[in-house]
């Protein structure tokens, strides 16, 4: 995804949850890189990375919840979080999944890391209350409740458990292969 081809540089990224920007800068052959967070103080470290020439093409948002409304709906054509939802409950995570449903742009892609308790140490971490109680049956009833296809689920190693999935429609013009 961070090398769409010909076509992105006409497509938008959203990653949800960068933190210090881990993952961010995998994304600059996007037009424009919007980033919603709810720590204050990750907008300066992400924004950092970026020389500032690539800064216009940045749209930083802050979240409270789930709610993005500053990013125009059927604007972003690929979604990514990675250690950001294995903290949600299903509940949150349901709510989210609404919320990107309307910035993404029909055929766009969803990339989401998640808990997944069917695996050892995923269900350690909700024992101890860090990250929240979720698996891959679950995850996948909630992408199809919210509207999507889903494309892949996997799991790259321990504790790195995905979902891959797309909202319906044909104006997206990045693949996923």
């Amino acid at each position: 995804f961070g090398k769409a081809g010909e076509s992105a540089h006409l497509c938008n990224s959203l990653e949800i949850g960068p933190g210090y920007g881990k993952f961010s800068k995998c994304f600059l052959a996007w037009r424009l890189n919007y980033f919603v967070d709810v720590v204050p103080h990750t907008q300066t470290k992400v924004k950092k990375l970026f020389l500032p020439p690539h800064l216009q093409f940045v749209k930083f948002h802050m979240t409270n919840w789930t709610a993005c409304p500053d990013i125009p709906s059927n604007s972003v054509n690929f979604v990514f979080s990675w250690d950001t939802f294995p903290f949600f409950t299903q509940q949150h995570i349901k709510l989210y999944l609404k919320d990107i449903h309307r910035v993404t742009l029909p055929g766009g892609y969803v990339f989401l890391h998640y808990a997944n308790c069917e695996y050892d140490h995923d269900l350690n971490e909700a024992k101890r209350g860090y990250w929240n109680y979720n698996t891959k049956s679950a995850m996948g009833q909630l992408i199809k409740e919210c509207g999507y296809t889903v494309i892949e689920m996997s799991q790259f190693k321990t504790g790195a458990n995905y979902a891959i999935f797309q909202k319906p429609g044909k104006d997206n013009p990045v693949l996923y292969k």
